[in-house]
């Protein structure tokens, strides 16, 4: 059996990010629950202004446990429920270790903390993709991708 091929999705997770106001107030380090997500599925083809040399399938472009834009609409509470009146945080990966609260309750309810980096490496369909893009790369940059399955 070749488990090093297994794909899973990581759940149960936590990454550290550090929030600063829109006034530019560091607001600290915390942690948040989110999804890692998927990459689109939807076969592309490349519009015809894009040559071959800047072409790129919009799935080799998503990274997962995106947290850009997680706070569009306003503040979302961390694990610790730590509160913050700005209205459009600007949100970074952060380094652990800063937030002793939220700590204590990811270790009580058995979440693994992680910076953006260690989840981006761990996850298998970050991986899966990259690996894809490497072939898509040796294979000439080839427009479509994925190629038609041959009958």
């Amino acid at each position: 059996m070749r488990l090093h091929n297994v794909a899973f999705r990581l759940t149960n997770i936590a990454l550290w990010l550090s929030i600063t106001g829109r006034n530019g107030r560091y607001w600290g380090t915390h942690l948040w629950e989110i999804e890692e997500g998927a990459p689109p599925t939807e076969p592309e083809t490349r519009a015809a202004w894009q040559s071959v040399i800047y072409w790129s399938p919009r799935r080799f472009g998503w990274r997962p446990f995106e947290f850009r834009y997680f706070m569009r609409n306003g503040f979302v509470r961390p694990l610790c429920g730590a509160r913050s009146n700005s209205a459009s945080p600007r949100v970074g990966a952060g380094r652990p270790g800063n937030c002793e609260r939220c700590e204590q309750i990811a270790r009580q309810r058995g979440i693994v903390p992680l910076t953006y980096t260690e989840a981006t490496q761990t996850s298998t369909a970050h991986a899966a993709l990259m690996e894809e893009q490497r072939e898509w790369l040796a294979a000439g940059r080839p427009s479509p991708w994925p190629p038609a399955p041959s009958s």
